[in-house]
């Protein structure tokens, strides 16, 4: 492992630089069966830092059966007790915050600060989640037969599989893990095979503060292996994918093969709105911080700007002075603005964009060629800037995860949303404007599953997210995050101590002929 700023927390890379990532099954750390490994790469130098467990079909089988054994216990204990476990585990995660932050930054690239700063919510997520444990209810329905109590109650579904990206593993994980946990289930989860360490540090932290053993199981592997056994086990009854939508669709049609629900949050090209009206300055941040932050490399990235042709010149200068002005340099430095993309594949990808968006007409603003940092070996890329993108250009349509930002003019309010809706994707949007009526005209006719209004990449923990098209279905998050992973059932109880007409579904023994003689 390289050598990282003084007082940095490194307790638990020092040990996953030693030992490496394990598979961690029914609360202990195991190698897979095969003992395969590959190795995880510092974007930073390129350089390998520590092994990870390649984990196969008969380990998932492993832990999906340790899972089911630990799930009847967890979801018998009252949810009172599930809530205390996951506020200890939530109090140990702080105390780890800045050392599982490090873990992501060696794994993907991503700024300390920003790591750092996500493992800190996660805490927030498991208490909130922990606050929703109580508050499972299902409902009194009237009935139409006197003497009849009806009821519904919800109940775990069981194990549910969990299979999450390099871009931030612990946040995503428990986006699903958290209220699956709380609401009595098990969780397996498959990493990344480009960010498995924080989530099997993460699991070890939990254990330590008492969360029992299999409710959380931890599957490191490729995704054609790994991946795939998780979706098709039979032991397992909810699958939640966060990916690209090309994998995305496979996973749902594994899980439509087995008569499984699956939640799926997939790729976006989100746009975002600018108006004539809105404060230029409150913008530019918004977009920078919309598709420059994380190097671009999040799914809600704000990558298609599609600008009023009054402003639309002096919004494009201002944000290509800024791409230029950005600090390069190590992610865990403090002071540093644009770490390495996650890997050589998106730094290629990246690059592979760019010059796309030439060939189809596109003219370069600002960015977008290589940049040797640190050791010259990392995955580094100048943020790019390009304006006249056009509806049909790839640039438009298609997701980098990757530090691009395309400009598109537009003349009225209709041709903006037009514009804004010309995608296959629809995860999340921003709006920038000063009218309140633009704004909320804007939010209602905008086809995302997210509106974020002189704001961006601010997500909020009691709202749910998800997205619409090609972005997946269902949502996490919000007060009624645990209804996604309990099932409904219904109880009805005759009380009046007549039985049925036996003949007549539903009808009542006083309409029953008599018994012959």
């Amino acid at each position: 492992m390289r050598q990282v700023p003084e007082g940095t927390d490194t307790r638990l890379a020092d040990e996953i630089s030693r030992d490496g990532v394990k598979l961690f099954i029914g609360g202990e750390f195991v190698d897979a069966k095969d003992g395969a490994v590959f190795p995880a790469v510092d974007p930073f130098d390129g350089q390998p830092w520590h092994d990870v467990a390649d984990a196969s079909a008969e380990d998932v089988d492993r832990a999906v059966a340790a899972a089911r054994d630990a799930q009847r216990a967890w979801g018998s204990r009252s949810a009172a007790d599930r809530a205390t476990v996951m506020l200890a585990v939530a109090d140990a995660v702080e105390g780890y915050a800045e050392a599982l932050g490090v873990l992501d930054t060696l794994d993907n690239g991503k700024l300390l600060r920003e790591t750092a700063a996500q493992a800190s919510g996660v805490a927030h997520s498991l208490r909130f989640s922990a606050g929703n444990a109580e508050k499972i209810n299902g409902v009194t329905a009237p009935s139409a037969k006197a003497d009849v109590l009806a009821m519904t109650i919800r109940q775990p579904i069981g194990v549910i599989g969990v299979i999450v990206p390099w871009n931030s593993p612990v946040p995503l994980l428990m986006s699903a893990a958290a209220p699956a946990i709380a609401a009595g289930n098990s969780v397996v989860v498959k990493t990344s095979e480009d960010a498995a360490a924080s989530i099997a540090a993460f699991a070890r932290i939990a254990a330590e503060a008492g969360l029992p053993a299999g409710v959380l199981n931890v599957i490191s592997g490729k995704g054609p292996a790994a991946g795939d056994a998780l979706v098709r086990n039979s032991g397992v009854a909810k699958i939640v994918f966060t990916g690209g939508d090309a994998v995305g669709r496979k996973v749902a049609i594994a899980a439509a093969e087995r008569l499984v629900p699956a939640l799926l949050e997939l790729g976006g090209k989100s746009p975002q709105l600018v108006f004539k009206d809105a404060d230029l300055d409150l913008a530019v941040n918004g977009l920078i911080g919309g598709v420059f932050a994380a190097m671009g490399q999040t799914c809600v990235a704000g990558s298609r700007a599609i600008v009023h042709e009054d402003i639309h010149d002096e919004l494009v200068r201002r944000l290509a002075e800024r791409a230029k002005s950005l600090r390069f340099g190590d992610p865990l430095d403090p002071q540093t603005q644009i770490g390495p993309l996650g890997s050589s594949r998106q730094l290629s990808r990246a690059c592979e964009f760019v010059a796309t968006a030439q060939t189809d007409g596109a003219t370069l603003a600002a960015g977008g060629g290589t940049r040797p940092t640190g050791s010259g070996e990392g995955a580094y890329f100048e943020p790019a800037v390009f304006e006249g993108v056009e509806p049909g250009h790839t640039l438009f349509r298609e997701e980098v995860f990757g530090p691009v930002i395309g400009f598109t003019k537009f003349r009225t309010f209709d041709e903006a949303i037009a514009l804004a809706n010309d995608s296959r994707f629809g995860l999340a949007s921003g709006v920038w404007t000063s009218n309140l009526d633009t704004a909320m005209r804007a939010v209602q006719r905008i086809e995302s599953g997210t509106v974020w209004v002189n704001t961006y990449r601010a997500p909020e923990a009691s709202t749910s997210a998800g997205g619409v098209k090609d972005s997946g279905y269902g949502r996490l998050g919000g007060a009624r995050e645990l209804e996604l992973f309990t099932v409904e059932k219904t109880v009805i109880i005759n009380y009046s101590g007549v039985g049925n007409d036996p003949f007549v579904m539903g009808g009542s023994a006083a309409d029953a002929p008599s018994e012959p003689a």
